[in-house]
Order: structure tokens, then sequence, then C-alpha cells
């Protein structure tokens, strides 16, 4: 051990440096928020024809084995990418499900 170092647990080390009542973030946001979060959001129902959802399944069990939602939401981000960079700000593309998992 170097002279004067600490020759605590570095675990220990961690939760004094940190430890304590954190301060609360401020962030801007896009829009005014409600009082009462709702989590109340939009949804799009689409019906796939048979042959589509079946290779569309297919191609997600290739050689990387994913989820049908998966698959779907990269060729929708493949898609909406172009709008995205000529200046389409109004629509966010996110992956709520595998996110919070």
């Amino acid at each position: 051990m170097a002279p004067g170092r600490n020759s605590a647990d570095p675990t220990e080390l961690l939760e004094q440096q940190l430890g304590g009542e954190l301060p609360v973030l401020e962030l801007p946001s896009d829009r005014p928020r409600p009082a009462v979060q709702t989590f109340n959001g939009a949804r799009k129902w689409l019906a796939l024809p048979e042959q589509l959802t079946q290779s569309l399944q297919a191609l997600s069990q290739g050689r990387k084995a994913v989820t049908l939602f998966i698959t779907l939401l990269a060729i929708f981000k493949s898609l909406a990418e172009p709008l995205h960079r000529r200046g389409r700000r109004d629509c966010r593309l996110t992956d709520r499900e595998s996110t919070t998992n």
C-alpha cells in the first residue's frame, strides 16, 4: 500500500464520499408536466398480413434470436432515423419495455 493511503475498504470509501442527502436535479422539460403522473399514453394498432408476420418472426429467430418486438422496433427506428436527421424532432423513438427490465 502506498504511504498516506487509507487502508479502508473501497466500498466504505465510496459510501463516505457519496453518502448523505443527494440534491434534487432540476432539468428543463419539453412541456409542463401534470402535478399527478397518470402514465397515459398513445397506442397505434396495426394488423400485419399473416405472411409478413411469419417472415418477420423468421427474421427475428435468425442468427441472433430476438423478440418480434425488438425486430419491429429496429425496423421502425431505421425508417424513422432519416426523418429525425432532417430536423423532424416532433416524435421520440423509445423502447420502454427493454429499458425497464
